[in-house]
């Protein structure tokens, strides 16, 4: 678990995301996750100041960048997006959903039986007209190792 700080000088909050394991616990320092299991990223944030009157919508990713030459890149994000509601600094997104990396999403090259990623979680928030606001949080959540068995 990483929580961050949100500072963008209008305004403050805290941004926190958790890993979680096929069965939904948090994931320890060595996370191993087979190509087969469901897995995902609980993202919940709150903000305050000038930057909770805004409305628009907040999106949340979540990267794997693959370690190695050749590695591929995954993402996902939280669907749909968390609507930014004018006045709210209670934590998000309310209902707690995650994003989630369902079964078989994570596709390994052939050649390839397990790959090690670095994993990181990006809250940024875009106005009710899309464009994108002068917020931005990311959680550094280490490396996780994705395996195919047999």
């Amino acid at each position: 678990m990483a929580v961050v700080d949100i500072d963008v000088g209008v305004g403050s909050g805290t941004f926190q995301a958790i890993l979680q394991d096929p069965q939904g616990n948090p994931a320890g320092s060595a996370s191993i996750i087979q190509v087969s299991d469901a897995w995902s990223v609980r993202c919940t944030w709150e903000v305050q100041g000038v930057i909770a009157l805004f409305s628009g919508t907040w999106r949340v990713q979540v990267l794997l960048e693959g370690l190695g030459l050749n590695a591929p890149e995954f993402q996902q994000e939280l669907t749909p997006p968390e609507p930014m509601v004018a006045g709210k600094t209670t934590p998000y997104p309310d209902p707690i959903r995650d994003v989630v990396f369902p079964a078989g999403s994570i596709v390994l090259p052939a050649t390839e039986d397990s790959l090690s990623f670095h994993v990181a979680a990006v809250l940024t928030a875009r106005t009710s007209a899309g464009a994108p606001l002068p917020v931005a949080a990311m959680v550094d959540l280490g490396i996780v190792n994705i395996f195919r068995y047999p």
